[in-house]
């Protein structure tokens, strides 16, 4: 029998999913991983993954739609949110007239928007946006005519050429601002946007303080006009940004960051067995499995028996909007009045209060978010807007009872902070169970809620006529809890983060509300699962 040899072995090729052994934490030596190492465990796949979606900037279309954003609210915020409704009520010296006015917004809004959410889908969406931007200018012009010509009916046919913009520049960009977003980071710049929204929503009464605290705090139909014209010079910028956004900047697919391997079997062990494995990410929560299933050839019955599986997120998130404007259009248009006729404030305070309530809602929007990843959108989305409902009964119960206006005024804050806090969550549930070709048409339903949302303020000048404001306002809370309801349908297709561990044990004191099971999904298509369906749904 020959002698062995003694040879050394050949150095093996680290595995690619397993760290080389020895390596001890912090170990800068050559044979332990750096940065062009594979990732190895759960917390490393994490930390690369954020790290690189840090790194890689956000498409221009993103970047243009957060400007525009931000100076359209501003703009508009002058103008709209309490000098428009006190203006009209000043020439007018009826309520119903808010409404009205209110109404034909909406109308115009809803009736350009439809035939523009599938234009949106079949034609490029920039050149929706450039025909929205010479609608907007026309829009300023007439509002300036109105300004300086203060008649009711001049301000009428510039709000109807307003909601004309907004019908065509909400719809085309909603879509595009979708599509221009990697899958995972959606509901990140959807909140962003938000906050931007809110913070606009912030500026304008800023400005609107200072004009009217020049102009002597008084509220007159001269002062009132002079405040709109200013709001028109700031929303012309926004106009003009529209025209800078283009259908080429959208990301393609080679783009994305980490794109999942469909084939790939599942190394998640919070997956089950036969769900494609995802990169995990700071918003591994909002992009989980709507329903787990064992194979994705299971049959998938209908929601509730009626609603298709695919479309059950959606068209729920949707009722849920239309029910939410319908119960808050009725009063919005009417808070003015409310504190100018009923408490007595003066424009420099009304426009403190609608100063503070953006600023607070802007930090529960990312409160919203953060509650999100763990509990769910659509529990997140519930709870605060049941919030609101109290805090809107309280503020009601508070003037009844000749309560010091100082509290009233701070329930209103925290009723419309709470409210319009999950305004993010909601839109970005909708685009995320939506595929991009139909992004359009759901965006379309914006101004569906816009017309509610007018409609509604109409009826609300007629409650108003009947039985007075506070009779307006218990309407109203009780039409935004009832649309609560089709969000509470989805609670049981709700599932909570895999990171959270909140109720394994079943101790947590959320447990009982934030409880979860699953519910099944499946694309319509292989195109919609390249798109959208990469993951077998996503969390609501």
């Amino acid at each position: 029998m020959p002698p062995q040899e003694t040879t050394e072995a050949p150095e093996t090729p680290p595995c690619p999913l397993s760290p080389p052994v020895p390596c001890q934490p912090h170990d800068t030596s050559d044979d332990c991983l750096d940065d062009d190492d594979p990732v190895t465990d759960l917390d490393d796949i994490g930390n690369a993954t954020v790290n690189s979606i840090t790194r890689e900037p956000p498409s221009r279309n993103v970047t243009l739609t957060l400007a525009y954003t931000a100076w359209a609210f501003a703009g508009r915020s002058i103008w709209q949110q309490s000098v428009l409704a006190t203006w009209v009520f000043l020439l007018q010296g009826k309520l119903q007239d808010v409404g009205y006015v209110t109404a034909i917004m909406g109308i115009s809004q809803l009736v350009v928007s439809i035939p523009a959410g599938f234009l949106a889908d079949t034609y490029r969406r920039d050149t929706l946006l450039r025909t929205a931007s010479a609608v907007g200018l026309l829009a300023i012009a007439t509002t300036l005519l109105a300004c300086h010509q203060r008649t009711f009916h001049c301000l009428v046919i510039a709000l109807a050429v307003w909601g004309c913009c907004w019908g065509i520049a909400n719809t085309a960009l909603s879509a595009l601002f979708a599509d221009s977003i990697r899958d995972g980071e959606r509901s990140y710049y959807f909140t962003q946007r938000s906050v931007l929204i809110t913070l606009g929503n912030t500026t304008g009464p800023i400005v609107a303080l200072v004009l009217f605290k020049l102009l002597g705090d008084h509220w007159t139909i001269q002062d009132c006009a002079a405040v709109m014209a200013v709001g028109q010079i700031v929303c012309f910028p926004a106009i003009v940004l529209l025209c800078f956004l283009s259908d080429d900047y959208i990301p393609t697919a080679s783009d994305a960051v980490d794109p999942p391997d469909e084939t790939e079997p599942a190394r998640d062990a919070f997956l089950p067995a036969g769900t494609p494995a995802n990169p995990v990410d700071t918003n591994q929560a909002l992009t989980q499995p709507l329903l787990a299933v064992d194979t994705v050839h299971t049959p998938v019955p209908y929601v509730y028996g009626f609603l298709p599986p695919t479309r059950a997120v959606p068209i729920l998130v949707a009722l849920a909007d239309i029910l939410s404007g319908l119960g808050s259009g009725m009063s919005i248009r009417y808070f003015p009045i409310f504190f100018v006729q009923n408490l007595g404030l003066g424009p420099v305070h009304v426009q403190l209060l609608y100063i503070t309530a953006p600023l607070l809602q802007a930090n529960l929007m990312r409160l919203a978010q953060t509650l999100a990843t763990q509990f769910g959108r659509c529990r997140v989305s519930v709870a605060f807007k049941c919030v609101g409902v109290a805090f809107m009964f309280l503020m009601i119960a508070s003037y009844h009872w000749h309560l010091p206006t100082f509290l009233v005024c701070t329930l209103y804050i925290l009723r419309t902070s709470c409210m319009n806090a999950t305004s993010a969550l909601t839109r970005s549930m909708l685009m995320d169970n939506v595929p991009p070709h139909e992004r359009g048409k759901w965006s379309a339903l914006e101004s569906v809620n816009m017309f509610s949302w007018s409609g509604s303020a109409f009826v609300g000048g007629m409650v108003i006529g009947w039985g007075g404001i506070l009779p307006l306002f218990i309407v109203t809370a009780c039409g935004q809890l009832l649309a609560t309801l089709p969000l509470v349908a989805l609670f049981g297709y709700d599932v909570a983060s895999p990171e959270t561990n909140y109720n394994n044990n079943g101790v947590h004191w959320l447990g009982w509300m934030f409880s979860a099971r699953s519910v099944s999904y499946i694309p319509d298509s292989d195109d919609d699962q390249s798109s959208y369906g990469s993951r077998q749904g996503v969390v609501v």
